[in-house]
Order: C-alpha cells, then structure tokens, then sequence
C-alpha cells in the first residue's frame, strides 16, 4: 500500500512541477486554449467543405472568396496546432527532423521568454 502511496506521490509531484514549468514560460498553447484552437479548427474544416460545394456547384466571386478564407483560416490554425506540438516534442528533445520556420519561431519565442525574466 505504501508503494501506491509513493508511486502517487511521485505522479503528483511531477505534474505539480510540470504547471509550475509552463507559467515559468515554456513554450506551448495552454490546454484550454489548445482545446479551443482544436474546436475552431474542427468548425473550419466543416465551414471548408461547405464553402468547397457551394464553389463546385455554383462559381461566383462570393463562394470564390468565402472558399479563399475558410482555406486560409484552416491553414492558420492547423499550423498553429501542429506548431505547437513541435514546440513541445522540441522542449523535451524528441525532434528528429527539423523545420526551418518552426526552428526560428522556437528560437524566437525562447529568446522573448528569456528576455522577461531576466
């Protein structure tokens, strides 16, 4: 019993260390905002495939535009998503292929994070 007691104590502790590691300022959504940014991605993709009939069935600048948006809105936000999942394979040393835009944008966020808190 005392062995479950430690193993909890020890699961406590490092998610209780972890927390404390994401308001230090390491990179990485939060999990609401992640949850958010999965749901809008969720409704952009639907939104996308709608946009993506109207265009197919009836050509005009409007569904030309509302398509262009609802592509550029998915590609932003899914960028984000998987940005974020870089940043945190990154943080734990995982990444074995590098991406340059990702890389930069790391670099950049640890520098803007360094520099607060120096």
């Amino acid at each position: 019993m005392s062995d479950q007691n430690h193993l909890l104590q020890q699961q406590s502790d490092k998610s209780s260390s972890e927390n404390e590691g994401r308001v230090a300022g390491q990179v990485g959504l939060s999990r609401p905002i992640w949850w958010l940014m999965f749901g809008l991605d969720a409704v952009l993709l639907s939104w996308f495939f709608q946009c993506f009939k109207e265009f197919t069935t009836e050509p005009n600048w409007f569904t030309m535009s509302s398509m262009t948006l609802s592509t550029t809105m998915l590609l932003l936000c899914s960028a984000l998503l998987i940005y974020d999942g870089y940043a945190r394979e990154k943080e734990k040393g995982l990444v074995k292929n590098t991406v340059p835009l990702f890389d930069k944008l790391y670099a950049y966020q640890q520098n803007k994070g360094t520099s607060k808190h120096a």
